[in-house]
């Protein structure tokens, strides 16, 4: 499959099942690639690097900078890791825990308590579904937690996290 003119897959994920957007990225992973080379940019004392920063003066002290900087690549990295992980994932066999977690976001980002309603339920898979029916029921649960629009930066984390 010819993916892009100089790249056969995704430079983060490796994926080929998403278009190539740009620079040898998927339209899943580009964006934050990109927001995550221009957050590295970030210079208070270059007013003009501060693309996407906010411009509330409450915002330009070097102390909240820093902090609104440093969250900002730690939660880009984090996306493009995730991204990166689920990938591998659909690579390799799939275990009872491994179908476990993904149910259980699911149903978190159904809204219920996915931790409490579907834990340790492993073993059961396990025993009721085939390698081969994890893999298709994995999968499945996978293009729905994959078609879950981002969110974006998560401020609180950024704030009150250590």
């Amino acid at each position: 499959m010819n993916w892009s003119k100089k790249y056969t897959q995704c430079r983060n994920c490796g994926t080929q099942r998403f278009p190539h957007k740009l620079f040898g990225y998927c339209t899943r992973c580009f964006h934050s690639v990109k927001r995550l080379e221009e957050v590295k940019l970030w210079n208070l004392d270059q007013p003009n690097t501060l693309k996407g920063y906010p411009r509330d003066i409450n915002f330009h002290n070097p102390q909240t900078f820093e902090r609104v900087k440093k969250g900002h690549l730690k939660q880009y990295k984090e996306r493009l890791e995730n991204i990166r992980y689920s990938e591998e994932k659909l690579q390799r066999s799939i275990s009872g825990h491994d179908l476990e977690y993904k149910i259980r976001e699911v149903a978190i980002l159904s809204g219920v308590d996915g931790a409490k309603l579907f834990f340790g339920t492993a073993d059961s898979f396990n025993r009721h579904f085939d390698a081969e029916q994890r893999e298709v029921l994995y999968e499945k649960l996978n293009r729905i937690t994959e078609s879950v629009k981002w969110k974006g930066i998560d401020w609180n984390k950024l704030f009150f996290d250590k």
